[in-house]
């Protein structure tokens, strides 16, 4: 007769116990039988080891439980039953416990209890009591939950889901409930394999978040591949739904694979806080919007969130529209009724983005590609130190913190101006062309573009170096490219620098390398250097060449209290008769009206690049002094210029 019979677990789930016990002599297996107190006759099962799982159990029931051993030595030989032993199970509300709670959990919610109905404990939440593996499972996720799942710290492992006929794929296809506390590791996999279709969402803890979902302290490691709209923790949240994701960490790689050829927008977001990669490798797309947080962002605000993962969008061959690119967010865009907010948030990763098309956008920055149809957006405080890389084709913009920000004038009710305040980039920024297309392509340290009179820049630093490789129409700024807007408080530390130019458009400078607008360019400071080492270049009207340490093309307004302390150097083949404009603070004034500089500090030099120096020939520089620097505060005056107050200085 086996001895010792005892619960391994008891409760070790709503539908199963464990039992063991010790090796009976001359025994070639055991016959184990279970009853509920209720019922007369006992169910039996053959166990050939001493352990033994009992399922497809009553939930928080209790069952007697007995052994017997059955024989070698022939059935007449069987030993008697043990004395039976008690055991309960635990009711669904104690949590799940293995697989089976969880394929039982997923069951319930497909059969319309999508709140976990009785799996709930009595604070409403589903928890998750033990490592689930799910290894030999073909996954099929979960239709929608609008309750509370709580990880509880535990991870499931093995979980993978691959369809071409789900629309919506990760654990759960839908979400209007809370996931908290949970972890997918890396043997998990989420894969859209659907070759048409616009309304595909790949995540891994969710495809589509609905309204007032959240997910909150979660880790995925998985790799999710796209169709569509992918991300490293929910595929997507569309339109006007309020969600809130926090405290959530993405290690796995989001793919768009280059087999497929999507037929509509791409949207790809890692929500990274760790080294993962966001890849787009596409022969073709329209509109693609990448990041490392969200691909698209409508009306939402971002605080202290960060990406460490690396984002590369690989050359497409046709078809391409516009690339939105952000370390947080491809775009941001908002309803106009409420402000935005970008606080404290960080990329620290490289970030490429490649198009070859003809007539195709690019924008590409450290927090958000692209800002459209906002007012009163702000980004404070927030830092890039990923080295960005972009080439264009088509009018582009790309910043260290935005590459263009279009926002409206705020004409409604929030009672502020769109802003980037205290923002800083210290990543290299290189932007670069495609075979012989000639777009205007706007880069800039803190912003590539800002074509909003009432956006500012204030208090923000760049140290990055900033690289045009285009062969016409380049415009680099220390802190913006182009700017209609009002900049203030800002310094830039990286140098700014011109290769390939072929004698059409221009314009490098410390601050702002175009001004397009009747504005004030406020106590900001210049030590970075500029260098050109293009073509020799003319002063012929609308090819405009200019290299200025605050300012390169300035249309109106006063530039006050600035200070300039960077070399610029110029291509040695230009003379005097050929020369672009040049000047210590600005280099073409007053483009569109008239113009004040006032209470300037002017120090710096100018010189000629050598291609044989390893300083491009900076050190060579013939420094300002204070006998001369007055001459060269100003390159081409188009409409009057004022200059009143400045004095020379070097630092």
């Amino acid at each position: 007769m086996p001895e010792n019979l005892t619960l391994i677990a008891e409760g070790v789930a709503s539908s199963q116990l464990q039992i063991k016990w010790d090796q009976a002599k001359n025994a070639d297996s055991y016959l184990v039988a279970y009853k509920t107190e209720s019922e007369t006759e006992f169910h039996e099962t053959t166990a050939e080891t001493t352990f033994c799982t009992l399922t497809d159990l009553e939930q928080n029931t209790v069952y007697q439980i007995k052994v017997k051993s059955i024989s070698l030595s022939g059935k007449e030989y069987d030993s008697d039953f043990c004395e039976p032993i008690i055991g309960q199970t635990f009711a669904r509300s104690a949590g799940i416990f293995n697989q089976t709670d969880f394929l039982a959990f997923a069951a319930t919610i497909a059969e319309g209890n999508t709140d976990g109905g009785d799996w709930k404990n009595a604070e409403g939440a589903v928890v998750i009591q033990n490592d689930l593996d799910f290894s030999d499972i073909a996954w099929t996720p979960i239709p929608t939950f609008s309750g509370t799942l709580d990880g509880n710290g535990k991870t499931i492992s093995n979980l993978v889901c691959s369809s071409s006929v789900e629309t919506m794929i990760g654990l759960f296809a839908q979400l209007s409930g809370t996931i908290r506390n949970l972890t997918l590791d890396a043997s998990c996999a989420f894969t859209s394999t659907a070759t048409s279709g616009i309304n595909h969402y790949t995540g891994s803890f969710v495809g589509k978040l609905l309204n007032s979902s959240t997910i909150d302290n979660c880790t995925n490691k998985a790799t999710v591949t796209a169709l569509v709209s992918g991300g490293g923790i929910a595929g997507a949240k569309l339109d006007k739904e309020t969600v809130t994701i926090s405290n959530c960490r993405n290690y796995g790689t989001v793919v768009f694979p280059a087999e497929y050829t999507p037929t509509t927008d791409i949207y790809l977001g890692g929500t990274n806080d760790a080294v993962a990669v966001v890849e787009l490798s596409a022969a073709s797309f329209s509109t693609a919007f990448i990041g490392g947080i969200t691909g698209r962002s409508y009306a939402s605000s971002y605080t202290s969130c960060t990406n460490n993962g690396a984002i590369r969008i690989n050359e497409g061959t046709s078809g391409n529209r516009v690339l939105q690119v952000g370390g947080i967010a491809g775009t941001s865009y908002g309803n106009n009724s409420s402000p935005i907010n970008y606080v404290d948030c960080r990329n620290t990763a490289a970030i490429e983005a490649v198009t070859s098309s003809v007539d195709k956008n690019t924008y590409l920055g450290g927090i958000i590609g692209y800002v459209t149809d906002n007012i009163g957006i702000v980004l404070s405080g927030c830092l890039n130190s990923g080295d960005l890389y972009a080439t264009a084709v088509g009018s582009s913009g790309v910043g260290g913190i935005v590459g263009s920000m279009a926002t409206k004038p705020d004409t409604k009710s929030i009672g502020r101006e769109s802003q980037l305040a205290s923002c800083t980039n210290s990543g290299a920024i290189t932007c670069d062309v495609i075979g012989t297309q000639s777009p205007y392509q706007h880069c800039g340290g803190i912003a590539g573009v800002v074509s909003n009179a009432s956006a500012t820049i204030e208090e923000c630093t760049n140290t990055g170096a900033i690289t045009t490789r285009m062969k016409t129409q380049a415009v680099a700024g220390g802190i913006v490219g182009e700017t209609k807007g009002a900049v203030s408080g800002c310094t830039n530390r990286g140098d700014i620098i011109a290769t390939r130019h072929n004698n059409n458009y221009c314009n490098l400078a410390g601050i702002a390398a175009r001004v397009m607008a009747s504005t004030k360019i406020s106590s900001c400071r210049n030590y970075g250097n500029i260098v050109y080492m293009g073509a020799k270049h003319s002063k012929v009207d609308r090819n405009y060449i200019g290299f200025g340490g605050i300012v390169s093309e300035y249309h109106s307004g006063t530039i006050d209290r600035c200070e300039q302390y960077g070399m610029i150097l110029d291509n040695p083949s230009a003379t005097a008769t050929n020369a672009g404009a040049i000047g210590a603070i600005v280099a073409l004034s007053g483009a569109s009206g008239k113009a004040t500089i006032s209470n300037c500090v002017i120090g710096g030099g100018f010189g000629n690049y050598d291609n044989q120096a390893a300083d491009y020939g900076i050190s060579k520089a013939t420094l300002l002094t204070e006998t001369d620097f007055t001459t060269r505060i100003f390159g081409l005056e188009v409409n009057p210029t004022t200059v009143t107050g400045c004095t020379y200085g070097n630092n």
